[in-house]
């Protein structure tokens, strides 16, 4: 079933309320990696990046518990 326009402007108004985009470049070679990661362990490269992300600020705020989050 076709997503109808009015959805589309719904999902859109509720996207950028709520979200923002964050870019990340890196080397052909080095995307591709992190694409075939991700694909074995059934995440999109988004839920991967967002993961690892989470849980590297996770592991900083454990090593230095008294320096304020960026």
């Amino acid at each position: 079933m076709a997503i109808s326009e009015a959805r589309k402007r719904a999902n859109a108004k509720y996207d950028a309320k709520h979200f923002k985009t964050l870019g990340l470049r890196v080397k052909i070679e080095v995307a591709e990696t992190i694409t075939h990661h991700a694909q074995q362990h059934g995440e999109t490269v988004n839920a991967f990046l967002f993961r690892a992300a989470r849980e590297q600020m996770q592991r900083d705020n454990e090593a230095a518990p008294n320096q304020a989050d960026e």
